[in-house]
């Protein structure tokens, strides 16, 4: 199961510097940090990927290595932060969707099914946590 989410665009650029930047990290740099999508609620089940849409389009997406409820402590992670709101955290490498999937922003996250749509090479979607 995957979900997709959107980027609000007054968020953008600074998601941006932030991928920009993680990029250019080493492996040992990138291990020491913690990605993070807060929400207002969390699906049954953890998801394998979310994709994120912006300029009306899927264009990349992230493995969910977990996803923890309100209250979680996220003193211990890097950087730390200070959320009351449920999250997924993600690894930190950035996986880019080609082609792009035409998608409209929206609210909240959803379920998606990508495998229905590239029916080109689906293999780089077979990675499991």
């Amino acid at each position: 199961m995957d979900i997709v989410v959107t980027i609000p665009k007054n968020k953008l650029k600074e998601v941006m510097e932030e991928e920009s930047y993680i990029k250019s990290l080493s492996k040992e740099e990138k291990e020491r940090y913690t990605y993070y999508w807060t929400t207002s609620r969390l699906p049954k089940e953890k998801p394998n990927r979310i994709y994120f849409v912006w300029d009306n389009a899927i264009r990349a997406f992230h493995y969910c290595t977990n996803m923890v409820d309100a209250g979680y402590d996220f003193s211990e992670t890097f950087p730390p932060r200070d959320y009351t709101k449920p999250c997924f955290l993600l690894d930190t490498i950035i996986h880019e969707v080609e082609p792009i999937i035409k998608m409209k922003s929206f609210r909240g996250w959803r379920y998606f099914t990508v495998d229905l749509i590239l029916k080109n090479d689906p293999s780089w979607l077979l990675r499991e946590y």
